[in-house]
């Protein structure tokens, strides 16, 4: 008996067909559930050869050889611009980086940016991207949001405190941030003392810091322990110094 309220697959001959209320449906393209899948149907039969996007309602999903394949995520290829899949389905929300094709891929509302430059956040991380694609080989400091980051392989380095330079400057870095301190610091790297200025390497400061109730002669930002001699104040009073230690005052 014809069953006029029937609206879904069947089967005949070699195909699979869309029925629509008990009439195969050649106008119908889209998603059909049967059974525990959703299938794509185009022109009214099966299209098993089918790989990409399908809207459904409100949605867009991912279709691998005719099947919803709810399992995929990652980026899909559609009408000239790739989308970001998760688990079947377009994320339009989505904000951060995906793994394809051997490189890291920077998705904004879903859609790739291929002239991004900054900082992304990615499961804990902050990851520098350069032409729309994470940078692994970048080291040093990169300005975002208003503050300076240390990165080291293109990831924020929280863990970093010490000196970096950048165009043709020496800065201070505490905790991975370009931090704006005045006074001395000790390098256990280059094994030096430096003037810092406002987070810089002063070079053009000679004269006396404090350091741990010790007055040090820092000359051109650099604290000068083979040093060993007078210096004449403004005052008129005179220092003496040894090993770059102020010892005396008179």
């Amino acid at each position: 008996m014809l069953d006029w309220s029937y609206t879904g697959l069947c089967y005949y001959g070699d195909s699979w067909f869309y029925i629509g209320g008990g009439v195969l449906d050649w106008s119908y393209t889209g998603l059909c559930p049967y059974g525990d899948a959703w299938f794509y149907i185009n022109g009214g039969v099966l299209d098993w050869s089918y790989t990409g996007l399908c809207q459904y309602g409100d949605a867009w999903f991912y279709i691998k050889g005719g099947v919803l394949d709810w399992s995929y995520t990652g980026l899909c290829y559609y009408g000239e611009s790739w989308f970001y899949i998760n688990n079947g389905v377009f994320d339009a929300d989505y904000v951060g980086l995906v793994y394809f094709g051997y490189s890291w891929i920077y998705i904004y509302n879903g859609h790739p940016v291929p002239h991004y430059e900054g900082l992304c956040y990615h499961e804990g991380d902050w990851y520098y991207v350069k032409h729309g694609s994470f940078d692994s080989s970048y080291t040093g400091l990169y300005q975002y949001n208003g503050g300076w980051f240390y990165l080291k392989n293109g990831v924020i380095d929280w863990g970093y405190t010490g000196l970096c330079g950048y165009n043709g400057v020496t800065y201070y870095v505490e905790n991975g941030v370009l931090t704006h301190i005045t006074g001395l610091y000790a390098d256990d790297h280059t094994r030096k003392v430096y003037f810092i200025n406002e987070g810089a390497v002063d070079r053009s400061f000679t004269g006396f810091v404090e350091m741990e109730g010790y007055w040090l002669f820092i000359e051109e930002g650099l604290w000068d322990y083979t040093f060993t001699g007078t210096v004449e104040l403004e005052d008129g009073s005179v220092a003496y110094i040894e090993e770059g230690v102020v010892v005396d005052v008179r």
